[in-house]
């Protein structure tokens, strides 16, 4: 995806730069090693429509000096898009919209953007090219349980019983598939010094099952859980009583019905700081414990996903009530003094959620958690996947003893 340079390298081109009080190098350098990421539509309003049901397009990697230089020839020609949140927030506006981009400064490294087809072309075959019109990059394959769980095709759930389907695969698939690996890991690559507590293997991978446990966290948003039990009424074709907190509505029985639901908000995000704080105050100042929340949250997307705005969350002392049950459940937690300090971080957590958080940092392949980032990711994606089509996914080749 990008050239990686070396820390000797870094040094010598800043020091060249500071040296003759030109920093053009600099620039070129970051540029050379960066890219864009880009796709080739037909039709704007087919492709948005198709994103704002949970597709995604298929992406080119492309040099970002590469682009900018063809994207010179385009960007007076209303061909160069962005994918970005809607700003009108309205019942019959779409999430997301492609806009145009109008100027070349707009476009940076690690940034998506879409050309149409009668700039640039895409073909199996060739790849991109900037010369030709024709060929378009579609969208990506979704494979049957990600559809289940994206587009509401799987089954009724409640909150609850969601939360502990995920978290029960997710400690399957730790202990069969990804355990071994970390106790080696933590021994041979991160070994010595910088790993003092001897089970700080144990506490990685409660801390992955318990993120899988909170990964729908947002789901208990009032406005989330409102519109949903609406969508779920209206599937059902009558009113229901007694509703408890839903996760996932019932299948869709034909596209009539489909055409008469609401989109919900966006869920995933609330993941991040209530396991940034519920995690650290169970388990301590493990900055690895950060990286497992931000992969948590991102278990539909790892795209960007902002800030969260203070006053966006808003829960029910009922839904505090259930967050407490889950975990009570999880743990087969009886004594009185673990409930209550439970409940105490349950509290704290939610509070750092409500105050809203600043935009989300995704970290680098440099990074030295980075591994558990994209572990977590994984386990939180796949265990969700899992529950949400009643099938086992993870690895099993076929194997009748993963079960």
């Amino acid at each position: 995806m990008s050239r990686v340079i070396t820390p000797s390298e870094a040094i010598g081109i800043f020091e060249r730069a500071f040296r003759i009080g030109y920093p053009d190098e600099i620039e070129r350098t970051l540029r050379n090693i960066s890219n864009v990421y880009v796709a080739i539509i037909e039709k704007k309003e087919e492709v948005e429509q198709q994103i704002n049901k949970g597709y995604k397009l298929q992406y080119v990697s492309v040099p970002y000096g590469v682009f900018i230089s063809k994207a010179k020839e385009y960007i007076d020609a209303e061909s160069i898009f962005k994918l970005t949140e809607n700003p009108i927030i309205a019942e019959d506006e779409p999430l997301l919209k492609i806009y145009p981009v109008y100027s070349l400064d707009e476009i940076l490294p690690g940034n998506s953007y879409i050309l149409t087809n009668r700039v640039a072309s895409y073909s199996n075959e060739e790849g991109l090219n900037f010369e030709g019109t024709g060929g378009v990059v579609g969208f990506e394959e979704i494979p049957l349980e990600e559809k289940r769980e994206k587009f509401l095709e799987g089954k009724f759930q409640t909150w609850q019983e969601h939360s502990l389907g995920v978290y029960k695969n997710a400690k399957r698939i730790l202990e069969f598939f990804y355990r071994p690996f970390l106790e080696r890991w933590a021994q041979k690559v991160i070994g010595g010094n910088l790993v003092e507590d001897p089970q700080f293997v144990d506490k990685l991978v409660f801390s992955i099952e318990i993120s899988a446990l909170f990964h729908d966290i947002g789901k208990l948003n009032q406005k989330w859980q409102s519109i949903m039990w609406k969508n779920e009424e209206i599937i059902r074709g009558m009113e229901i009583e007694n509703k408890g907190f839903i996760a996932r509505t019932s299948p869709i029985q034909n596209e009539g019905i489909k055409k008469k639901l609401r989109r919900p908000p966006a869920h995933a995000i609330f993941a991040y700081p209530f396991l940034k704080i519920f995690l650290r105050k169970l388990l301590g100042d493990y900055r690895f414990l950060d990286s497992i929340a931000l992969a948590t949250s991102r278990h539909h997307s790892l795209e960007f996903m902002g800030g969260i705005k203070k006053g966006d969350f808003k829960i029910t002392n009922e839904a505090k009530n259930e967050i407490l049950s889950a975990v009570v459940r999880a743990l087969n937690i009886i004594e009185k003094s673990e409930l209550d300090r439970l409940n105490t971080l349950i509290e704290k957590a939610i509070e750092a959620v409500k105050q809203g958080t600043e935009m989300d940092e995704p970290p680098s392949p440099t990074d030295d958690f980075y591994l558990i980032y994209c572990m977590t990711n994984r386990v939180v994606k796949i265990a969700d996947w899992e529950d949400a089509g009643d099938v086992k996914i993870e690895l099993t080749g076929g194997r009748k003893d993963v079960a």
